[in-house]
């Protein structure tokens, strides 16, 4: 025998903490557990419009989810388990999670910024989405260290042919003749 349900299990709930007006309320209020003055509902909820409707909380502010690791008497994630719930732990997880991958995301894309805007350093990207940390070269015209010179772009454009295989033992050698005709083209005013 199966049992149907109009409940739906996972529904994506989104939570609020809201901010008694008074300071340290530790109380029950419409089934909602308060706790040092804060508490965490569903927003838009049944509940959430009945607290609404209450004079002493008609003001009270909204706070996002990620708020509760502010809080004076969570010390550890866990404790939010214990207060609020593990439906609630669980959002906020998923919540905190969110964030550190926009803070993540934020501060590669400002270090990425401020390599290329920075006149010293090599501009050329590795496979694994790093900028070279080398002095570039002078001469060069995309702003290329001695390593990757023979990987610059703009050597084509002014006319300096490079093939893909070019032997260890070369390679230097090779990296000298570029460098001289590309000091020669810059004096020149090619680029």
């Amino acid at each position: 025998m199966s049992i149907w349900t109009t409940k739906s299990f996972e529904k994506d709930r989104e939570y609020i903490v809201l901010k008694h007006t008074l300071p340290n309320v530790n109380n029950v209020i419409n089934g909602v557990k308060f706790r040092g003055g804060y508490a965490v509902v569903e927003k838009d909820s049944k509940i959430y419009f009945s607290l609404k409707r209450l004079p002493i909380l008609r003001k009270s502010k909204e706070l996002p989810l990620v708020f509760l690791r502010k809080l004076p008497f969570i010390t550890r994630s866990l404790d939010i388990k214990v207060v609020f719930g593990s439906e609630v732990y669980a959002k906020f997880l998923t919540e905190v999670n969110k964030l550190k991958v926009i803070e993540e995301t934020n501060d590669s894309i400002e270090q990425d910024a401020n390599h290329i805007f920075d006149n010293k350093q090599c501009k050329f990207l590795r496979i694994n989405q790093e900028f070279c940390k080398e002095e570039m070269l002078v001469e060069s015209p995309s702003g290329y260290c001695w390593k990757h010179i023979l990987q610059d772009p703009k050597l084509a454009e002014l006319g300096i042919e490079i093939s893909q295989f070019i032997p260890k033992a070369e390679k230097n050698s090779k990296r000298e003749t570029v460098v001289r005709k590309l000091t020669k083209l810059k004096a020149e005013g090619k680029f």
